[in-house]
């Protein structure tokens, strides 16, 4: 059965899967590419400073990719399950929702860490190819971050597709969308290296959270 749920899950995000990768490797090609224009305009000196001493990110705008991955996921995956309330036909399989929404949250966050999770190694052996360890751990820290707002961003499309109230739907995406402006707001790859597994703490927290609406749909009312 548990095979049966993981297959249907695959047949859901296939597609979206596919075209997420090959941005992903869009994206790459042009993080190839963009760094070796800089190192051609650029002296090697000039450059290393910039990244070293200045915290300069010129890779900041592909650690958007993570992000990307966690909403469409999210939507793609738990629009077809809530279209009409049928979040309660989810839930007469039979298996108990202590096995099947973590099975279910479980898959989709797994296709979001393994597309952002290749796309980010992608990334550090780009930059590794030119620049020193410092730089690569520097592009780790900036990565980690954002592959936690994926995964909140994941919970929060999750969340307000599983909630029929409008209020709750509101707060959740507003209480999403803070905490996701909370780690995309770092200015320097090392700016959560003290607080990280704080953040990742929240981010677990917020995957408990769509238990909330999955109890209240089994109760078949509080909707």
């Amino acid at each position: 059965m548990l095979r049966a749920l993981f297959y249907k899950e695959w047949i859901k995000l296939r597609w979206p899967i596919g075209i997420l990768a090959l941005l992903g490797f869009a994206s790459l090609i042009q993080a190839g590419l963009g760094l070796r224009y800089l190192a051609a305009m650029k002296e090697s000196a000039d450059l290393w400073e910039g990244l070293i001493l200045k915290q300069q990110m010129p890779y900041a705008g592909h650690l958007v990719f993570p992000v990307v991955c966690g909403l469409v996921l999210g939507a793609a995956q738990w629009f077809p399950e809530t279209r009409k309330r049928s979040l309660r036909l989810l839930l007469h399989l039979p298996l108990s929702e202590k096995i099947l929404i973590p099975v279910v949250v479980g898959t989709g966050l797994l296709f979001v860490c393994l597309l952002a999770g290749l796309h980010g190694l992608g990334l550090i052996f780009i930059y590794s190819l030119r620049f020193p360890q410092e730089i690569v751990t520097g592009i780790l820290w900036a990565w980690f971050p954002h592959m936690l707002a994926a995964m909140a961003l994941y919970c929060g499309a999750a969340m307000v597709l599983m909630e029929t109230s409008w209020w709750r739907r509101i707060m959740g995406a507003c209480l999403v969308y803070f905490f996701f402006k909370m780690l995309s707001a770092g200015g320097q790859p090392a700016s959560y290296g003290q607080s990280i597994w704080i953040y990742a703490l929240v981010t677990m927290s917020l995957v408990i959270m769509l238990f909330l609406p999955v109890m209240r749909a089994k109760r078949g009312g509080g909707l």
